[in-house]
């Protein structure tokens, strides 16, 4: 037996320790790093429960889940956060930190863009280097024609037009 997985999940290496206590829904992104743990061992005694991730949970980057949590529908657990054990979130909240608490939509430190407002206005930090022509005018400018050039004739005194291999000894060279 092992996790039961349900449609699209994206894993890009994620850990789970105890698979048969794991259920993930449909669309769950458990990014690089981020851990499922099923179990813990405290004052000598090893606990363990079922972890179950809703439909449409993310995990960020190295964050750790611990035993006995429900992450609700469309959750989102951030970046190296660690959901203490027993933890059960509400569907569609945010939660980040250590340990883990839910962060209120007022909280976000998101700045609206425009969606009018072109890229080349967007601010750039510059160690994100150049800004790249658009990838449809990168295309154009590397168009390469499907019919080869015709090959230019090979020379009378070319190795390959000689009738004897230029690798084998001959009765000058050997």
């Amino acid at each position: 037996m092992g996790v039961r997985i349900g449609k699209r999940l994206f894993d890009d290496g994620a850990a789970i320790t105890e698979k048969t206590l794991v259920t993930l829904g449909d669309d769950v992104v458990l990014n690089a790093g981020s851990v499922i743990q099923c179990h813990s061992l405290e004052d000598g005694t090893f606990k363990s429960d079922y972890t179950v991730l809703g439909d449409g949970v993310v995990l960020g980057v190295a964050a750790f889940v611990h035993y006995g949590v429900t992450l609700g529908r469309g959750s989102t657990l951030g970046t190296d956060a660690f959901l203490m054990k027993g933890e059960e979130t509400a569907p569609f909240t945010k939660w980040a930190g250590n340990p883990a608490t839910e962060i209120q939509s007022d909280q976000l430190a998101a700045t609206p863009v425009p969606a009018t407002m072109p890229p080349e206005h967007i601010t750039r930090p510059a160690w994100f280097g150049p800004r790249l022509p658009p990838a449809s005018k990168i295309a154009q400018e590397n168009l390469i024609t499907t019919t080869p050039p015709d090959p230019a004739p090979i020379p009378a005194d070319h190795p390959s037009s000689q009738d004897s291999p230029s690798c084998l000894p001959t009765a000058g060279n050997g």
